[in-house]
């Protein structure tokens, strides 16, 4: 019964469909409302008028293209037994259709952008978000400068531009309107002054690199500064990495651990300027090579190589390394905790030393705790002398601010246990430093990873399936 039902549909449907198209027969030629393009498109006329119906500096922009579209034919496409659907106008193969367009579109004016931190980093190249936010009545109220080397100049960063003035190539270049560059401005102040000097001093290699440190290639609104960004800067080889922290009421950005001033101070064609307190430091190399290279962080460096997880710490995820010196930890610990019994407390210690992003003192002294690749808290206390502290224990961070391309490494001077009791993983270690490490052979089993992004997934699995410490803080 089915089956004659649905036969008797089919029947129906395939009358009323000849009905409406008897005329229509396949390979006869037909048209559709928008047919597909092919070829290039061609501008032929573009019109710019001025309105002040969206907010200021708004202009509709009418654009009139010449376009070349497939020419359409009907098809047969479906039959039922000895019923078929009529043909359907569908495109061919054949190219050779011209045809003007006109499209419509709300920008900002000439020279004018909208507010960048509401806006798209673009400031008036995106079309789509322009006519929401123009929409808005907010129309483009900001006076767009010529380019990034002309705001320096409207925002008195006199300092900055001298040492840039040194560099006629960099300067011209910041001035070509072809490629968008963000600038990381230090502020005119007696405390950069000696920086300063000394760069004026230095040959133009040395100042070079120091200024590719504050210049990110693209154009970065403020509202991409957000917590845990990475961008490449001007020399591609550098990071700059970003850290937000929400103290005394407002949110307040860091780049390298340097604090943005006035974000989005001066908007121009070709980028932006944001003013910072005081030079973005350079880079020594991955976490990996700095732990590797610096002798102090020699069995803290044999710890990771024996848990497999260097890979991890040359990954360029940003990360924060909490290095404890080789006078940190106890006699005997690296030939106890590389040993195969010990794998899990050893991975479990290193961890508390691992977090994410990029923390720098400037940030710490703003937090009160902060998570770990193990899940658990760090407590963090700072001091009127700078100092900062981790864990209610209040281990100090005695060398501070080592910046990584990757992240950035503290010294500590003690090691950071947790809820580990390293008495029961090494019953026989006692309290005097141990000597410095000698070649070890890395730990055999899962461990074993060789890429940074494989030791990226480990590190997050030993994470999840680690005690219920999440929350917590030591």
């Amino acid at each position: 019964m089915l089956s004659g039902v649905s036969s008797l549909v089919l029947l129906v449907t395939a009358l009323l469909y000849a009905a409406q198209g008897l005329s229509n027969k396949p390979g006869d030629p037909c048209t559709v409302p928008y047919p597909q393009t092919c070829g290039a498109s061609v501008l032929l006329d573009e019109t710019i008028t001025q309105t002040d119906k969206y907010g200021p500096n708004v202009c509709i922009h009418n654009e009139t293209y010449q376009v070349m579209t497939y020419s359409y034919a009907y098809r047969q496409l479906v039959c039922f037994s000895r019923f078929c659907l009529p043909p359907i106008c569908s495109p061919t193969t054949t190219c050779n259709q011209l045809s003007n367009v006109t499209v419509s579109r709300l920008a900002c004016c000439q020279g004018y952008a909208v507010s960048p931190s509401s806006g798209d980093d673009d400031f008036g190249f995106d079309f789509e978000y322009d006519q929401r936010h123009i929409d808005r009545s907010r129309g483009c109220p900001i006076a767009l400068k010529k380019n990034v080397v002309e705001c320096l100049s409207a925002q008195n960063l006199s300092s900055f531009k001298a040492l840039l003035d040194t560099l006629p190539s960099l300067t011209s270049l910041l001035s070509n309107t072809t490629n968008h560059y963000t600038i990381l401005a230090v502020v005119n102040s007696p405390s950069i002054d000696s920086t300063v000097n000394s760069l004026l001093a230095s040959d133009d290699s040395t100042r070079f690199k120091s200024l590719s440190r504050q210049i990110i290639n693209g154009t970065v609104a403020s509202k991409y500064l957000s917590h845990g960004r990475v961008y490449p800067s001007f020399l591609s080889s550098d990071n700059i990495h970003v850290t937000e922290v929400y103290a005394r009421g407002s949110d307040q950005i860091f780049v390298d651990g340097v604090k943005v001033l006035n974000p989005d101070a001066c908007v121009a064609a070709n980028g932006i300027v944001h003013v910072i307190n005081r030079f973005v430091p350079a880079a020594s190399g991955s976490i990996a090579s700095i732990v590797r290279t610096r002798p102090k962080f020699g069995i803290f460096n044999a710890l990771a190589e024996a848990a497999g997880i260097t890979s991890y710490l040359e990954f360029m995820s940003p990360k924060t390394v909490f290095a404890p010196t080789n006078d940190s930890f106890p006699a005997g610990a690296l030939e106890c905790l590389k040993a195969t019994r010990n794998r899990q407390a050893l991975l479990n210690i290193l961890l508390l030393h691992i977090t994410w992003p990029a923390e720098y003192t400037s940030t710490l002294s703003l937090r009160r705790a902060i998570g770990t690749s193990a899940r658990l808290n760090l407590l963090v206390e700072s001091a009127t002398n700078g100092t900062v502290y981790l864990t209610r224990n209040h281990i100090p961070i005695t060398e501070p601010d080592i910046q990584a391309t990757n992240g950035v490494v503290h010294g500590l001077s003690r090691v950071i246990f947790g809820r580990i009791e390293y008495t029961k993983v090494c019953p026989t270690a006692s309290g005097a430093p141990t000597s410095s490490p000698g070649a070890i052979a890395p730990l055999q089993g899962p461990i074993g990873f060789t890429t940074g992004a494989a030791m990226e997934e480990l590190v997050r699995n030993i994470g999840n399936q680690l005690p219920s410490a999440q929350g917590s803080a030591v």
